[in-house]
């Protein structure tokens, strides 16, 4: 079954919502749209859902770590994109990343743990905890 036909699948079996609620005077309740929204959200989600944190194509940042001649430890940002998105047996995402303007050294795997950590989705989250973590030394 295609990840299309599981979702179709899932908003076939969904439980039926109420009707929008109308009000006294005959308005539109506007909080209950947003619950009937959120209510498709949770029960997606409570159904085995996956919503990655960026798509296929997003660019990506990545705080590297390597050797000089010196043996100090240098780190800088790269700025990579993500061309696949998958999950292994563990649900665990995974983001197949390369470097667009690069040789290809800088293609890597990074999964949903990294995030936060090396993995960044703006160059300014990038930018700050670098500059954390070489306060931190």
């Amino acid at each position: 079954m295609t990840q299309k036909e599981r979702l179709v699948e899932l908003l076939d079996n969904m439980p039926s919502v109420t009707d929008i609620e109308i009000d006294e005077e005959g308005n539109i309740i506007p909080n209950r749209i947003l619950d009937k929204t959120e209510d498709l959200a949770d029960y997606l989600l409570d159904n085995g859902v996956i919503v990655p944190p960026c798509k296929v194509g997003d660019t990506v940042y990545c705080i590297v770590g390597h050797e000089t001649r010196d043996h100090w430890l240098v780190h800088e940002i790269i700025e990579l994109q993500v061309c696949n998105i998958e999950t292994d047996s563990n649900n665990t995402l995974w983001f197949d990343t390369f470097e667009p303007m690069g040789e290809g050294t800088n293609d890597r795997m990074l999964n949903e743990l990294d995030i936060g950590v090396d993995l960044f989705f703006t160059r300014k989250e990038a930018e700050q905890a670098l500059k954390e973590r070489e306060a931190d030394v």
